[in-house]
Order: structure tokens, then sequence, then C-alpha cells
């Protein structure tokens, strides 16, 4: 009962997440304008460390990367082209995490 009052009214905090009923997946992702809002996994997963850290936590971030990489696999995925039909290759930076 605790945990799940607790992470509501973290999840939904107007002081660490601004507008946190509205759907915006881009409030994580750092911009030269915007600084990326703490990851939710951090918090969803470990309500406490040591004794009461989540015991799945490893598990479901191995099974995300399972599932996505069997979805993946199935698609063929290009990059965008632009307007004259050439390829534009984004910029690969990569964190650790789902969300990146």
């Amino acid at each position: 009962m605790y945990v799940r009052f607790y992470h509501r009214l973290v999840f939904n905090d107007p002081e660490r997440y601004q507008d946190p009923h509205i759907f915006n997946p881009d409030r994580y992702v750092d911009t030269p304008t915007h600084k990326g809002e703490m990851d939710p996994t951090l918090l969803a997963f470990s309500v406490g460390m040591g004794r009461r850290f989540c015991p799945g936590y490893h598990m479901a971030q191995s099974l995300i990367f399972i599932i996505v990489a069997q979805i993946l696999s199935i698609f063929d995925i290009d990059p965008p082209k632009d307007e004259n039909g050439v390829e534009v290759i984004p910029p690969a930076d990569f964190e650790m995490g789902h969300i990146s």
C-alpha cells in the first residue's frame, strides 16, 4: 500500500516533472536548451537500496532488452532520407538505460 502511494506521489510531483499528467517522452532527453529530467526507472525499481532494492530489476532490464532485440530483428530498418533521396545518418550517442 505504502509503495503504490509513494510511487504515485513521486511520479506526479510537479516540482520534479513539469506537467506530470501529460505524456511527453522528450522530457527525459538532454538538449542544448533543456536538461533531461530524472530517469523514472531509478524510482520505479529502487524504492530503497540494499535489502529493499527490487529483486526483479535486473531481470526486467534484461527482458526488455531481449524483447526489443527480437522485435527489431524482424524489421528492415533503413536510415531516413532527405528531399534529394540521400540517406541521413544521425549521430550515435549511447547511454545506459532504456530512455536514452
